[in-house]
């Protein structure tokens, strides 16, 4: 059991607090995946490719935004990296087809990682927002117990927001968190049951800024920006408990 449990990765797939964990990432057509850009110590990334299509892997200094190195991880191929001080690692699909790789590190969910597209400069996209953000969609009841049916909300519409959500997903569901701020954020997600699809998703168009697989018995820091929301869906064929611990409070969840 404490070898299965070590197999899952702290940044975003990650059930322990382990310095070393492993994570599938897909990577959509066309899309880059950026991974410890908030990183400062360098560490080793080791990248399994589970498709059959090529990726290039870019070493990014943080400071200019310069390729310090590049090099193709083949289809079905595997690559370890040594990734410096001050530098990112990005994942780059040029195919017509999404891509899947494992990747082994010990970044962690607050130290950076989403998706941009590979014409999008790799930056951090500012949106201005309004003074107060969206409303809630559904008026909330209770975080004190799982949600049992699609048609019950989870508890943070109140003036001061949550810093504390518990809902159970039962398939299909969805739960969306940070409608009602203008805020960035950090939190714990804690997932009992079955995978989860765990994304940040753009305020302005619903756009996937950042995302990952959280297993069945995962636990993983994330920070969502201000100008995102949290969306966490249950795309398997089993419930799943999640319970979210953020470090301020937050307005705005509802399951859908």
């Amino acid at each position: 059991m404490r070898l299965f449990t070590s197999l899952f990765l702290l940044f975003f797939v990650a059930t322990t607090s382990c310095a070393q964990g492993t994570a599938g990432v897909t990577i959509p057509a066309n899309q880059t995946f950026i991974l410890g850009e908030y990183r400062t110590e360098g560490y080793r990334a080791t990248m399994t490719n589970k498709s059959n299509r090529d990726v290039e892997v870019q070493l990014i200094d943080q400071a200019d935004g310069s390729v310090a190195s590049t090099l193709t991880l083949e289809g079905r191929g595997k690559k370890t990296v040594k990734v410096d001080d001050g530098q990112s690692v990005h994942l780059i699909n040029d195919n017509k087809r999404s891509v899947k790789v494992m990747v082994r590190s010990s970044v962690k969910g607050s130290e950076g990682m989403r998706y941009v597209g590979n014409d999008e400069e790799a930056k951090p996209t500012k949106i201005t927002l309004p003074s107060t953000g969206p409303a809630p969609a559904a008026a909330p009841t209770s975080t004190s117990a799982p949600v049992p049916s699609p048609a019950t909300t989870a508890s943070t519409a109140d003036a001061a927001g949550e810093t504390k959500v518990k809902v159970t997903l039962t398939p299909g569901q969805r739960l969306i968190v940070g409608e009602g701020s203008s805020e960035s954020f950090n939190l714990t997600i804690s997932n009992l049951g079955s995978d989860l699809d765990v994304t940040g998703r753009s305020k302005a168009n619903n756009k996937r800024m950042q995302g990952f697989g959280l297993g069945r018995f995962g636990k993983v820091e994330m920070s969502i920006r201000s100008n995102e929301n949290l969306v966490i869906k249950n795309n398997s064929a089993k419930n799943s408990t999640v319970t979210l611990k953020m470090d301020r409070p937050v307005i705005g969840a509802r399951v859908e």
